[in-house]
């Protein structure tokens, strides 16, 4: 599996899609035991500025892990700066880790990522690499020309801390999003179609990326896979479903051991160079 899947991204035919799991990988650069939040921490930092009932259903909501309801109610609940504020806070400072590092050796034409943060946009701006990457955002236009020039482009799905108010965070954000940005998504969707996408750090739960998968495969299907880089619980969980409605093949690790992300990237990378050596 991991041969034909470097063969792939030694071609450069590869997207990576970095999920929150990349971001949570990196440590901050002044308390290296501070992480990126999860889900339910970042929820219940934004629900610290609400009071009152609200918050105590709000809280009620995580508990229960019904997550898109609670972010509903802090989304109508929260002012903008408050949440801009809390979104700063949880997301900035944070130093690349490794799998940041061996992602940017893959050197893909294109990275797509549904976080918030910066981290791997900055990474890649900086040092020798300056100047060859560009970012677009889902509300930005430029997306087919950045797909057309010579940058390696870093693809903002869910918007960044940049411009909080754009964020994806609540149900009716997602809506939104389809409503008025389908032709953003048009794009993507076509990008599905052309290319083998690696998923590092993503648990494929997100209703967007699920109805892109579904689509493409009902589209056009195909004997290439996508493969997503998951913990061996959630493969037990969905790696049947993945298979046959996403084509998307699972790569497993030990549940809980992160850590072997990186040396499944680490093998990953040892082929692209032999394949970019012959």
């Amino acid at each position: 599996m991991l041969d034909a899947l470097g063969k792939e991204l030694a071609n450069r035919r590869c997207i990576v899609f970095l999920g929150s799991g990349v971001s949570a990988s990196s440590v901050h650069s002044r308390d290296v035991t501070k992480h990126t939040p999860t889900w339910a921490e970042f929820l219940r930092k934004l629900n610290e500025k609400i009071t009152g009932d609200n918050a105590v259903k709000i809280e009620t909501f995580i508990l229960a892990k019904k997550y898109l309801e609670a972010a509903e109610l802090i989304r109508i609940h929260i002012n903008a700066a408050d949440y801009a504020l809390v979104l700063r806070d949880q997301f900035t400072g944070f130093v690349p880790s490794k799998i940041h590092d061996i992602v940017a050796k893959f050197d893909q034409y294109v990275v797509m990522t549904t976080n918030y943060d910066k981290i791997y946009d900055n990474f890649c701006q900086k040092g020798v690499d300056e100047g060859l990457y560009t970012t677009c955002k889902y509300y930005e236009t430029k997306l087919v020309s950045d797909l057309r020039s010579s940058k390696r482009l870093i693809v903002k799905l869910h918007g960044c801390l940049d411009d909080g108010e754009k964020t994806i965070l609540s149900k009716s954000d997602y809506y939104q999003l389809r409503k008025e940005h389908s032709r953003f998504f048009d794009v993507v969707n076509a990008m599905f179609l052309t290319h083998t996408v690696l998923f590092v750090g993503y648990s494929l739960d997100d209703p967007d990326i699920q109805l892109i998968l579904e689509n493409t495969n009902i589209t056009a299907q195909s004997t290439f896979p996508h493969y997503a880089i998951l913990q061996k619980s959630e493969v037990d969980d969905k790696g049947w479903y993945l298979e046959k409605i996403h084509n998307t093949r699972p790569i497993p690790y030990e549940t809980g051991q992160h850590g072997d992300v990186v040396d499944i990237l680490t093998k990953l990378l040892e082929i692209v160079d032999i394949e970019r050596t012959i």
